[in-house]
């Protein structure tokens, strides 16, 4: 993955991209509209399978963490905001967090639920990276 291009993350159970609101401070997953908020980047740690996943806001990079209870977004870097994209089938992946070990999903649980999980894997944590073509 190319680290100066930007991408949907999309989950393919629900076909919601993920999305961090700066402004608003909410992250999330989003399947209407396109907003700028749905584009990420992805930086690959160096002699490693594991990527950081963010967006640059005002001239600062906010990088996708987990805690081991909730995702968040932070401007630190740490391990805990690592990602490894492990194939599942055909261009699609399951993203899974170096600390945890809690793999990413997008429900229709409760609203879309958007979190990471610790255990048997399931279709809503399939994600389809799509770089996006700039005009």
């Amino acid at each position: 993955m190319d680290e100066a291009q930007q991408y949907h993350i999309q989950n393919t159970y629900t076909g919601s991209r993920m999305f961090y609101n700066g402004d608003r401070q909410e992250l999330g997953c989003y399947n209407k509209r396109y907003y700028d908020d749905q584009l990420w980047k992805l930086k690959r740690e160096m002699d490693s399978d594991y990527y950081e996943i963010f967006r640059e806001i005002k001239g600062r990079k906010m990088y996708l963490a987990y805690d081991g209870k909730k995702l968040f977004m932070s401007n630190n870097v740490g391990s805990n905001q690592l990602w490894k994209f492990i194939p599942a089938r055909g261009e699609f992946y399951r993203i899974l967090n170096k600390t945890s070990g809690a793999k990413l999903y997008h429900s229709e649980r409760g609203g879309g639920e958007f979190g990471a999980f610790v255990g048997d894997d399931y279709d809503d944590q399939i994600w389809h990276i799509i770089p996006i073509k700039c005009v």
